[in-house]
């Protein structure tokens, strides 16, 4: 049996495993677009902040691959799935076939449509990659503005505020995370970020980013 993963994070190393164990002689290939080893994207705010180093976030060592006979190809992409001839083709041009295929690529964030949210400074919080960035950035930076009321947002404010910087926190409801949370649980969490100095701003979102050369300066929002 020849299977194919699409997909290097928990969830696909978590099949392979499995898959491992109940076939000994599989042929397992997993394809992802990122230059590294399987790693938990929850610990990246962690790791900005600097309350974890960067071995710690990694789920696997870096020799787990060769050691299980599973076949990592990073830094490459599926273009298209031909189910019915069992392929799979890369965007360099290779053709993979397979058995049996599992999509566990994820998701992407999503982006705010509005002026200026192309400007060189805003940034998004999904790879290793997107921390290492937000991470070099804070270091020359004095002030961010952080939109988002779920878990990853209020992550984020939390790393910005414990690197020192002076954290706006937007969002649209009239209080945090109101989809999950109940009223007494918004204000728990609110407490804490004002008594940490994080700035909250509710019911607002982000009606204009402008700047200069290209680079973000100034935040604009909706109220």
């Amino acid at each position: 049996m020849k299977y194919l993963i699409i997909g290097n994070g928990v969830a696909g190393v978590r099949a392979a495993q499995t898959i491992r164990e109940r076939d000994g002689d599989g042929a397992i290939t997993i394809v992802d677009p990122e230059p590294y080893r399987c790693y938990y994207r929850m610990r990246l705010p962690d790791y900005i902040c600097g309350w974890r180093a960067l071995d710690s976030i990694f789920m696997v060592d870096e020799d787990y691959y060769a050691e299980h006979d599973i076949q990592l190809m990073t830094q490459e992409r599926i273009s298209r799935v031909l189910p019915d001839k069992h392929i799979a083709v890369l965007e360099s041009g290779g053709i993979l076939d397979y058995d049996s295929l599992l999509i566990a690529s994820g998701s992407r964030p999503r982006t705010r449509p509005c002026p200026g949210s192309d400007l060189d400074g805003v940034v998004y919080l999904r790879t290793l990659d997107n921390a290492q960035d937000i991470l070099e950035r804070a270091g020359r930076a004095k002030t961010a503005v952080v939109l988002g009321g779920g878990l990853l947002g209020v992550e984020l404010a939390r790393c910005f505020n414990e690197l020192g910087l002076t954290t706006h926190y937007l969002f649209r409801e009239d209080r945090f995370w109101p989809q999950v949370l109940d009223t007494a649980a918004s204000s728990l969490v609110e407490e804490v970020l004002l008594e940490k100095g994080i700035h909250l701003h509710k019911e607002e979102g982000l009606a204009q980013i402008s700047g200069s050369k290209g680079k973000v300066g100034e935040v604009t929002a909706t109220s």
